[in-house]
């Protein structure tokens, strides 16, 4: 037991020390996840209308970004608020600040914790190329399928993922209805109008990011099973799929301002939202 307690007691010292630049980090990356998500829906709602193309992700948003006059500054706060939303998501899986247990839910959540420290440390790398120069185009999904297709058992990885990210839009999907996103927020802080619109928001991002999310798990999952990468699609890929549909620009306009939606969610996350440094 000593063996054990000596290493928590170090890692509770230094959560202690951390946290108020650490809070300051997290709500700062979700702010920068809120402007990304919010400008893929800006960008989605333009090409409902006609004005560019679907196939929009958040390698889109970074260019678009950066094209911008102060673009590089304003591009180097989103590198930033994305480490600090990672780091924040890996405390919460390896620290447990929340109280969410290691029982099987609990386990659960801080595994979906850990697996989206680790997607936003990589989204973070993706923004960073692009302020070097080094990114561009809308995304290569196939080819990274394709390239982890030729691994050992690489076809079996693209069926797992595919079916996580699905699992996690249905997930969004149910959040949506139950509004279980609601937890964890300050709300003695927000009149009831603004609690009423916050829900709102809530229920019709967490429902559209679900969507996508699921779309994109489909593709990844149809990929797998028929050994071809041509059939995985990322954001974008789905983003134009929804087009392909029955009242095509419609769908994806519906599915555009619920993005936009999620973004405004995430903004009052970064506001309102209760970050919790317990680690007794």
């Amino acid at each position: 037991m000593s063996s054990v307690a000596g290493p928590k007691r170090s890692v509770e010292r230094a959560a202690g020390q951390a946290a108020p630049w650490l809070e300051s980090l997290a709500r700062l990356g979700y702010a920068a996840k809120g402007i990304v998500y919010g400008l893929i829906g800006v960008f989605a709602l333009q090409a409902a209308f006609g004005v560019g193309s679907p196939n929009v992700n958040q390698n889109t948003v970074f260019q678009r970004i950066l094209s911008q006059p102060f673009g590089k500054f304003l591009l180097w706060i989103i590198i930033i608020g994305l480490l600090g939303y990672s780091l924040w998501r890996l405390f919460e899986a390896v620290v447990d600040p929340e109280y969410e247990g290691s029982r099987k839910a609990g386990s659960i959540k801080r595994i979906g914790f850990f697996v989206s420290g680790i997607s936003y440390l990589a989204l973070s790398y993706i923004a960073y190329q692009v302020v070097q120069g080094r990114g561009g185009g809308s995304g290569n999904t196939g080819d990274i399928t394709a390239r982890v297709m030729r691994m050992p058992g690489g076809q079996l990885i693209i069926g797992v993922i595919g079916l996580i990210i699905l699992v996690v839009g249905l997930y969004a999907i149910y959040s949506a209805y139950r509004r279980s996103f609601e937890k964890r927020f300050q709300y003695g802080r927000m009149s009831a109008q603004e609690r009423t619109s916050f829900i709102r928001l809530g229920r019709f991002g967490y429902a559209a990011r679900g969507v996508v999310f699921a779309l994109v798990g489909v593709f990844l999952a149809q990929a797998a099973v028929a050994a071809n990468p041509a059939k995985a699609s990322g954001l974008g890929g789905a983003l134009v799929s929804l087009t392909k549909a029955s009242y095509g620009p419609y769908l994806l306009g519906l599915v555009a301002l619920g993005l936009i939606a999620f973004g405004i969610y995430c903004l009052v996350l970064a506001r309102y939202r209760q970050i919790s440094f317990n680690v007794e």
